[in-house]
């Protein structure tokens, strides 16, 4: 892995943190939510003056603002060396005093049973806005938790539902009102249009990187392990040990014991070999490229339709180029 496609398969899971495949399409709201790009000047408590500039949702709650913020501030450090959410705090000065931001505080807006999760919006953060982001001390951080625990229990005295765009009621109802009507059904195609529009691009600026990967894992050029060799001469061996093993079989041997048993799990699940995180959307994502390279492994021929799942159609053209660098 190290001296042939470890570069790729990690060059694969970096670039990944986007909104694709599966994970977007799965979790699309049924409606529009009303959002603006925000670029934060971002400090760092104890790191000196640099600022840098971190690009955000004015609806993300205060942890996705957090997460994104650790991953550009230090994008250069491997995850396990890296602060958690979870000890850290982010401040906002807008002028002389500072604020402290958090999911759920005093200030969080009530909606009958519900609480909705503060988000950048809610605080009234504008583009361009200053914010310091501080680690907290081992023992500050046990007496902050269970202050802001403190809180956030006194604030969900009466009820302890949270949502954070749409109340999972309201999307529910809003559902059954409008099942059946033709302006739902347009709206619904309409949505799954544009999403597919944008599964299409985001494939697009992947593409190399998933090329890259499939070639160094599967074309022939690259070095073969010692132990990988071994063992494919040893299934040759048996086929011509036992005389009415026919070619598929032996194709059948080798994809199984390699790329199927070995680089799809490592496709999948990185953080195996990798000092990553993987997130729910690169989980999904993952599971699409590692779908289309499980495919590429059989020798029958996958008949598609319109009514295939988007991942199957999404690389139907390259799976052929994919199945010869298999063979």
């Amino acid at each position: 892995v190290r001296d042939s496609s470890g570069e790729d398969a990690v060059q694969l899971d970096v670039d990944l943190p986007l909104p694709v495949f599966e994970g977007l399409c799965r979790r699309a709201l049924k409606r529009r939510a009303k959002y603006s790009v925000l670029t934060l000047q971002v400090l760092v408590h104890g790191e000196g003056p640099d600022v840098t500039p971190v690009k955000v949702l004015n609806c993300d709650t205060i942890s996705q603002v957090k997460e994104k913020i650790i991953e550009q501030v230090y994008r250069n450090l491997p995850y396990s060396l890296r602060p958690k959410v979870d000890s850290v705090t982010l401040e906002w000065r807008p002028g002389s005093t500072g604020q402290i931001l958090s999911d759920l505080d005093l200030t969080s807006q009530k909606e009958g049973r519900w609480r909705r999760i503060n988000t950048l919006a809610h605080y009234n953060v504008r583009d361009n806005a200053t914010l310091v982001l501080s680690r907290v001390l081992h023992t500050q951080q046990n007496y902050d938790q269970n202050q802001e625990n403190h809180e956030e229990r006194n604030a969900l005295l009466e009820d302890d539902k949270v949502f954070h765009l749409v109340r999972p009621a309201d999307e529910l109802d809003e559902i059954k009102s409008k099942r059946g009507s033709i302006k739902d059904k347009s709206m619904t195609k309409a949505i799954t249009e544009i999403y597919l529009t944008r599964l299409l691009s985001v494939k697009g600026t992947l593409q190399q990187f998933v090329d890259d990967f499939f070639r160094s894992v599967l074309c022939s050029g690259a070095v073969v392990p010692p132990a990988v060799k071994y063992f494919f001469d040893f299934l040759d061996e048996q086929a011509l040990k036992h005389n009415n093993v026919d070619e598929e079989t032996i194709h059948i041997w080798k994809t199984n014991s390699l790329p199927l048993r070995f680089w799809v799990n490592i496709l999948k699940n990185p953080h195996f070999i990798f000092d990553v995180h993987v997130s729910e959307v690169v989980d999904a994502s993952l599971s699409v490229i590692a779908q289309t390279f499980m495919d590429a492994c059989t020798k029958s021929e996958h008949k598609l339709s319109r009514d295939s799942p988007s991942n199957k159609l999404l690389y139907a053209k390259e799976i052929s180029t994919y199945k010869k660098m298999v063979d």
